[in-house]
């Protein structure tokens, strides 16, 4: 249910509501004595009441104002936190379904995949094989619900689920998948599937046409994840205003109009209300999305949080409106109390002894009054201030999820890679081919080599590269990955400078070509740091309106508080941290001045994703700091 009114949102927030009613008692005490003056005491002090006048008609704009900024403070605080989770959430979906795009490119490349569709004749045998190709896939990249290749004529040739169907498809997808160039990616109810499903498609064998190569991506595992990571309701809504998955069904039903959410929509369940955003893909390396947006809602009316900073340190947050307000209430407490002076001294002249028990009442309204105002601007400081540092923390935990999802990909990339035949086979010109295409796919990636049983390097991606061909790579990570026997296990190079790289730092994701039981050699995949990094970093503390950078920045920290990426313009990577780390091992936003400017701040800790970092024997404990401009 929509509601716009100002007296509903009033309702809605008891510590909006409770002020607004504090002010109006004030005021009608107010009111009540100085008429109780007038009738009685008008004659001695005609100037004095009529001052009194005055200044309650200065008091209630006042009053009007500041409860007008307490609304409009909470919205802001409740649209603030609702913005941050639709848009974290529909930039993680984002990035992931990029890489889905690239993986269903690549392996439809398969050499074996295309061996298999050119069998005149299909076996048993070679069914059993191609499925047993497709779960090697599937054990690296846990994102998958199924895979299916298709022949041409719409035949199963293999599928990941050996206990599914294996009758012809006759799904339309598959003559726009054959049609295409480029992948196809489809949701909604299909035949392959027999539920509605996120499919991602490619022609396999390029012009020949041969076949299809169909994903099913594990949306529901999905959204599950990053409902959990973000908290709160959230919800995924297509272009047609379906709900496609949310964390709370009661809350968002079967469709949300997104149209009426910009810049933000206000909705009712219950006694409870809400403030609702709607964010929409900006895209990632080229890929524009689904064409879903996340939606999010964030209560009205919930506690304010306490801050770890005193009063004094809060008050730097103060917004000018807000001071300014704070300043004429001053004035007026000074104003009453000069009107209890002036009072009293009338009442000595004339001996109007009646003056001065509506002098004690005016006295006692305006030190309630002060009282008032001050806890106002108090609990305002902590509006502001909950808005602020919640923000903080939330974007400090996200860039650490983005960091962990986008380094997974990679550890699953480099060990599926070394399954390709065309690696174990020697033919430098066709592993350079593969290298090439492998480049043009994944763009996250500085450079890709393939290397020996002797660590010498045979084929790279890209051809400015060249120079590296025949040359030995004797990083110490090479001998382990040429010792081991494990096609699940891949090694992760320390974040150092290499020469794969310009000499600047970054990670190289390494695995085990295999032939048979058999280590022929290595695949190295240079992950191009330095721009990937800053970009998630740069998703967390925003631009200006005008799009030039924010004056806030964000860092990577090592376990040994050296920098391993910041957006700082000062700062560079394997710098030392210039900044006291210890101060935020709780987790919790904070103040704190670096070079004569106010931020807030706060730390956050990675946790891993999916197999990456959790249970293996890979850990690089990595921390973020996040720096937002008071």
């Amino acid at each position: 249910m929509a509601v716009s009114t100002t007296s509903d949102l009033i309702d809605a927030l008891p510590l909006v509501r409770a002020y607004k009613e504090s002010f109006e008692a004030q005021n009608k005490r107010l009111s009540r004595t100085t008429l109780t003056g007038k009738i009685s005491s008008l004659h001695y002090a005609a100037t004095l009441f009529e001052f009194m006048e005055k200044t309650q008609q200065n008091f209630a704009e006042l009053q009007e104002r500041l409860v007008g900024y307490l609304l409009d403070e909470n919205l802001k605080k409740s649209v603030t936190e609702a913005r941050s989770r639709a848009t974290i959430a529909i930039d993680i979906l984002t990035r992931s379904l990029y890489e889905r795009t690239a993986d269903v490119g690549f392996l439809s490349s398969d050499s074996d995949l295309i061996s298999a569709l050119q069998t005149v004749q299909s076996s048993d045998e070679q069914r059993t094989a191609i499925e047993a190709r497709l779960k090697a896939y599937a054990s690296k990249y846990t994102v998958y619900k199924e895979i299916i290749l298709l022949h041409a004529d719409g035949s199963i040739v293999g599928r990941l689920n050996a206990a599914g169907d294996y009758k012809r498809s006759r799904e339309t997808l598959l003559d726009r998948a054959l049609a295409s160039d480029t992948y196809v990616q489809h949701y909604g109810i299909n035949e392959l599937t027999s539920e509605r499903s996120l499919l991602f498609l490619n022609r396999v064998g390029g012009e020949k046409k041969l076949g299809v190569l169909v994903m099913v991506f594990d949306l529901a595992g999905e959204f599950e994840r990053i409902f959990k990571s973000l908290g709160g309701a959230i919800a995924f809504v297509d272009n047609v205003s379906r709900v496609v998955g949310s964390s709370e069904p009661k809350y968002f039903g079967d469709s949300v109009a997104t149209n009426k959410l910009t810049p933000y929509g206000i909705r009712r369940f219950g006694t409870q209300m809400f403030t609702a955003v709607v964010a929409a893909s900006k895209g990632f390396e080229g890929y524009g999305g689904i064409g879903w947006s996340a939606v999010a809602l964030s209560p009205l009316g919930h506690d304010m949080r306490k801050s770890n900073a005193d009063g004094k340190e809060l008050s730097i947050l103060l917004p000018a409106k807000l001071r300014e307000i704070v300043s004429q209430s001053e004035e007026i407490s000074e104003d009453l109390g000069d009107v209890v002076i002036n009072g009293e001294l009338i009442a000595s002249k004339t001996r109007a002894y009646a003056l001065n028990p509506l002098l004690e009442n005016i006295r006692i309204i305006g030190e309630q009054t002060r009282a008032i105002f001050v806890q106002t601007e108090t609990d305002l400081v902590s509006a502001v201030a909950s808005s602020l540092f919640n923000e903080v923390e939330l974007l400090s935990r996200n860039v650490l999820e983005l960091m962990d999802r986008s380094l997974y990909e990679r550890a699953c990339d480099c060990r599926w890679w070394a399954q390709e035949s065309v690696f174990r086979g020697g033919k430098e010109g066709e592993a350079t081919a593969a290298l090439e295409w492998i480049g043009t796919l994944y763009s996250v990636y500085a450079l890709i080599f393939i290397y020996d049983e002797n660590g010498t390097i045979k084929a790279v991606s890209k051809r400015d590269a060249a120079k590296l061909v025949g040359k030995r790579c004797d990083d110490e990570i090479v001998q382990k990955v040429l010792a081991n026997r494990d096609p699940q296990r891949y090694s992760i190079s320390p974040f150092a400078p290499t020469p794969y790289y310009n000499d600047k730092p970054t990670y190289a994701f390494h695995a085990t070509i295999l032939s048979g039981s058999k280590s022929v050699g290595g695949i190295a995949a240079v992950f191009d740091a330095a721009p990937q990094f800053e970009a998630i970093i740069r998703s967390a503390v925003g631009a200006n309106d005008d799009g030039t950078p924010s004056e806030g920045f964000g860092c990577f920290v090592s376990a040994d508080k050296r920098i391993i990426a910041t957006t700082h313009p000062k700062l560079k990577p394997l710098d030392p941290l210039p900044f006291e780390i210890e101060r935020f091992v709780d987790g919790s936003a904070q103040l704190y001045e670096y070079e004569g400017k106010n931020y807030i701040a706060a730390m956050g800790e990675a946790k891993g994703y999916r197999e990456y970092k959790n249970g293996g024997e890979y850990g690089n404990p990595i921390r973020s700091l996040i720096f937002l401009p008071v």
